[in-house]
């Protein structure tokens, strides 16, 4: 009986997604993910729905759960979780899924752009953080 009401949740999921009716298909993946939250396929949906929708802090948590299992989508979760981290400047989890992405495609340019990228930032904040320490340190108390 599950699996019927999963395989109508799909094809409603589906038809609403076909007529841009963006949030409708929202609460269905969300729906789905109650009765099956280990379906990588639906996570990486969700996460373009809420790309989508401007919801980037959600879309990173459904494409970083899309990207825990082997599945047909796990590298393109992969690249779209790297680059909304580094769009938030979120440069540790974009070096991660960065990481993530090479031991799958270890030859893949962009992923090793991105990774360079989320290296160089964080080094940047570390010489920031030296630099506040230093100025703290030479302040009169």
């Amino acid at each position: 009986m599950l699996a019927q009401k999963i395989a109508i949740l799909k094809q409603q999921l589906v038809s609403n997604l076909q007529q841009r009716q963006v949030p409708q298909a929202k609460l269905i993946a969300h729906t789905i993910l109650q009765h099956t939250p280990n379906d990588v396929g639906i996570w990486f949906i969700l996460g373009q729905i809420n790309e989508s929708l401007n919801i980037p802090s959600e879309a990173m948590t459904a494409y970083s759960k899309a990207s825990e299992a082997t599945s047909p989508n796990q590298v393109n979760a992969l690249e779209r979780l790297s680059f909304l981290c580094l769009d938030s400047g979120l440069y540790g989890e974009a070096l991660s899924a960065a990481d993530n992405w090479l031991d799958l495609e270890p030859t893949s340019a962009v992923a090793m752009q991105r990774k360079g990228f989320a290296i160089c930032q964080l080094k940047q904040s570390e010489y920031g953080l030296k630099l506040i320490k230093k100025a703290h340190a030479s302040e009169p108390e």
